[in-house]
């Protein structure tokens, strides 16, 4: 009788001390990912955001503007998100409209910009579009190529 309450007192006493390791590994859990794309999701968010603050300072926005234009954006990205969901579309079908969106959504925004503001953002575009994906201008050609090497009159 003894030995059965003595280890009933040990088990009782291992189940208490186990409980504190049991939580902090629940604790340290991975959490799931936002349901909004997770990482990739929340750095296509933060790069909106910074573009949208950039655009705001170089183009002198008005409040006003940055908030139509924030509409805008915030619509173009559940339309686009809604048609990355459609299961019934391919591939190809899902970039025309995203494509679509994209270029109803640019002339939205310059719907609400000042002509001098237009001819800002679309400069602003092109020096993106020279500068490539990774943000850098695109290196020079080689020698002998598009003209004369790098250095000579």
């Amino acid at each position: 009788m003894k030995s059965m309450l003595r280890i009933a007192i040990i088990a009782a006493g291992l189940a208490v001390a186990a409980l504190p390791a049991a939580r902090a590994a629940d604790e340290t859990q991975p959490t799931p990912p936002p349901a909004g794309g997770g990482q990739r999701g929340e750095r296509r968010e933060r790069r909106q955001e910074m573009m949208g603050k950039e655009m705001a300072e170089k183009l002198g926005l008005s409040q006003d503007q940055q908030d139509k234009i924030k509409v805008v954006r915030e619509k173009t990205q559940a339309d686009v998100k809604a048609v990355r969901d459609d299961t019934s579309l391919t591939e190809d079908q899902k970039r025309e409209k995203i494509r679509e969106l994209r270029m109803n959504s640019m002339k939205d925004v310059h719907a609400v910009l000042t002509p001098d503001q237009q001819a800002k953002m679309e400069q602003m575009r092109k020096e993106r579009q020279e500068r490539g994906p990774g943000g850098e201008p695109p290196p020079p050609p080689p020698p002998g190529e598009n003209g004369p090497p790098p250095g000579t009159p």
